[in-house]
């Protein structure tokens, strides 16, 4: 179980996490309260990479994603969802796993 930049590095600590996988515009999103840098702190707050507890318990709320065991997430991801010019979706983290021998 592990959180890996875009590019292949693994992210352990919260200056990893600015190192290789910074929010769009650096370290001026990456403060206290703002959504990447509060994502950080929820996957890194046992001083590894873990699911929060929150995540895993709506995801335990719900029967097609009960007992959710996450394999990898990756933060800051961008996808590119048509041939029309401008950026594609900037996603906050794309988590993949299993749930009762889904792949999720």
């Amino acid at each position: 179980m592990n959180v890996i930049s875009y590019k292949g590095m693994s992210i352990e600590s919260l200056d990893d996490w600015l190192a290789y996988s910074p929010p769009a515009k650096g370290e001026l999103h990456w403060k206290d309260g703002r959504s990447a840098k509060e994502l950080a702190k929820a996957w890194l707050r046992t001083g590894k990479p873990s699911i929060p507890d929150e995540l895993q318990d709506l995801l335990n709320s719900h029967h097609d994603t009960k007992g959710f065991t996450w394999e990898q997430a990756t933060p800051e991801v961008v996808t590119k969802l048509d041939d029309f010019r401008g950026n594609g979706r900037n996603h906050d983290m794309i988590i993949w796993g299993r749930s009762l021998n889904k792949i999720c």
